[in-house]
């Protein structure tokens, strides 16, 4: 079977581009070429559409995990989470998730009536101190989990530990629940301070 030039296709659509401009007519939309507002406004359309349709479908990529952390994180926490995790931006978009594209992202979720407008809400402000605190409950986390010999530690041996070493929760209690331990391993593991568990074949 006799393959097909790639330019072919081509050919005859500059063919009638030259013929168009031969009698004298400019190709593409008249409305555009004559600067018609409606033709514009059409056009826009169209083309917010198409974006609107292709975040749509993109949505369950990134959108559970903005829904987990918004709005009681900031947005850059949640552009972090998402990178680490190679959550893909909408359309295959190669490109890492920005605070900025995220933003625009979920508010266009969200004026389609496919995303909680609560999730554009401002994130509470946290104090310095509190910040600090926070990131070295996590990174102490994960050094307890590294250290440990042999398997990896229960979430209860590391909540034992972090008793024994006289570590309060965030709330002030001195006694750490398994659940408040997952989720701190959960933030490490993201922020990709784990070390892999090792092969022992």
């Amino acid at each position: 079977m006799q393959s097909t030039p790639a330019n072919f296709a081509t050919e005859p659509t500059k063919a009638s581009v030259r013929a168009a401009k031969a009698i004298g007519k400019q190709p593409g939309n008249p409305g555009l070429i004559a600067k018609d507002p409606l033709a514009r406004r059409r056009v826009a359309r169209a083309r917010d559409d198409r974006l609107s349709e292709r975040v749509a479908a993109g949505a369950g990529e990134f959108l559970p995990v903005v829904e987990r952390l918004r709005p009681a994180h900031p947005w850059d926490r949640v552009v972090d989470v998402l990178n680490n995790a190679v959550k893909k931006r909408p359309g295959d978009n190669p490109a890492p998730w920005t605070r900025d594209a995220l933003i625009r992202a979920v508010r266009r979720l969200v004026g389609d009536g496919l995303a909680d407008p609560g999730l554009l809400k401002p994130a509470p402000r946290r104090s310095k101190k509190a910040v600090a605190q926070d990131r070295r409950l996590v990174e102490l986390v994960a050094t307890i989990h590294n250290a440990a010999d042999g398997e990896k530690p229960t979430l209860a041996r590391i909540g034992r530990q972090l008793e024994r070493q006289g570590i309060p929760t965030k709330t002030g209690a001195r006694t750490w629940a398994p659940s408040s331990v997952k989720a701190l391993l959960d933030r490490a593991r993201e922020q990709g301070l784990l070390h892999p568990p090792e092969d022992k074949t």
